[in-house]
């Protein structure tokens, strides 16, 4: 004689099945036949009321077209941004001034961390105290990392293609 496995289990977990799928039809129609509902005719018009639009302008709202180009050519993500010239270029007494170069940043190479083939320069501004985590080819201070090794890191300037050589900082110094 043979055995036969229990049915029991297996028209339970049909009977339930059906009757998910079924609840989903009925919604389905229900969601998609049911009587929707007319738009209001103004719904913003208590806004409309409470701000209305100026009919027109005064002249100190106005803004000119050179405006416009001052707020274009003040990218914040442009790195050419940090480097152009004051707008004021003449003395108080009526005659031009030269226009001077910000100071060289003062950098102190603290050291290396290693992550398997990439590499970290430790260095640190001396002005701001402020430590940054550089690796090759990234910016600090309008300078790129060309080359980081044991010892020394070089920096390059991008505007004069100078480049600026940071030697490992001695332990005793702070």
């Amino acid at each position: 004689m043979t055995s036969r496995a229990p049915v029991g289990p297996w028209v339970s977990v049909v009977a339930c099945l059906s009757a998910i799928v079924a609840g989903t039809w009925w919604w389905r129609g229900r969601v998609y036949h049911a009587e929707q509902g007319q738009p209001a005719a103004a719904p913003w018009k208590h806004v409309q009321e409470h701000y209305p639009i100026p009919p027109e302008l005064t002249e100190a709202q106005r803004l000119s077209p050179a405006i416009f180009e001052a707020i274009i050519a003040a990218n914040p993500f442009s790195a050419a941004r940090r480097l152009a010239p004051p707008s004021n270029t003449s003395a108080p007494d009526g005659g031009p001034t030269a226009v001077t170069a910000p100071p060289k940043p003062q950098f102190a190479y603290k050291g290396l961390i290693k992550f398997g083939n990439r590499q970290r320069a430790i260095l640190e501004d001396a002005a701001t105290r402020k430590t940054h985590f550089l690796e090759v080819g990234q910016e600090v201070a309008g300078f790129k990392v060309l080359d980081i090794a044991e010892n020394r890191e070089v920096l390059s300037d991008p505007q004069t293609k100078e480049e600026l050589v940071v030697s490992i900082a001695s332990k005793a110094s702070p």
